[in-house]
């Protein structure tokens, strides 16, 4: 669908409209839907939340940081668990129409780990033995939290 974006230019989507728009534009344009809405916010009608609202507050999240995100949604009296739960439901409904249509449903991908090799298993084992000891032994306790401490860094240099 073509449309005028808010400089006039032409743009192929109501999402590449919404990426045009700045970040104060699109602020005022989710305050609008969320005030438009009739009956309150336990009744949103579920094609305006799919077509409308959720892709402007989709585009506004990537832009925010984590704790301007949170102070804007509760600025136009939205708590952002029920955002959360609202996209939620809706890849919930997007995975059920792809296995309707016999695709199969989007996977996230992982990281690989590395194998890690037999001797650094072998001196993680031993310093890990050495720590159980000096902890089962009473040891000096400053020692025993800079063994704690060294093990529990050789395991992040492991990623494991």
């Amino acid at each position: 669908m073509l449309v005028k974006g808010p400089q006039g230019e032409v743009v192929d989507s109501d999402i590449d409209r919404l990426r045009s728009l700045t970040n104060g534009e699109l602020k005022a344009e989710i305050a609008e839907l969320v005030s438009s809405i009739v009956g309150g916010l336990n009744r949103v009608d579920q094609r305006l939340l799919r077509q409308q609202l959720l892709p402007a507050l989709t585009v506004l999240r990537q832009r925010l940081r984590r704790g301007e995100w949170q102070n804007f949604l509760e600025s136009i009296r939205l708590n952002p668990a029920t955002v959360r739960s609202w996209r939620a439901r809706e890849r919930v409904t997007t995975r059920d129409v792809l296995s309707l249509l016999g695709e199969p449903p989007p996977t996230r991908r992982r990281k690989a780990r590395e194998e890690v090799s037999e001797p650094v298993w072998r001196e993680l084992a031993e310093a890990g033995k050495r720590l159980a000891k000096s902890v089962a032994s009473g040891a000096n306790p400053s020692y025993t939290r800079r063994l704690a401490r060294e093990l529990l860094q050789a395991f992040k240099d492991v990623e494991l």
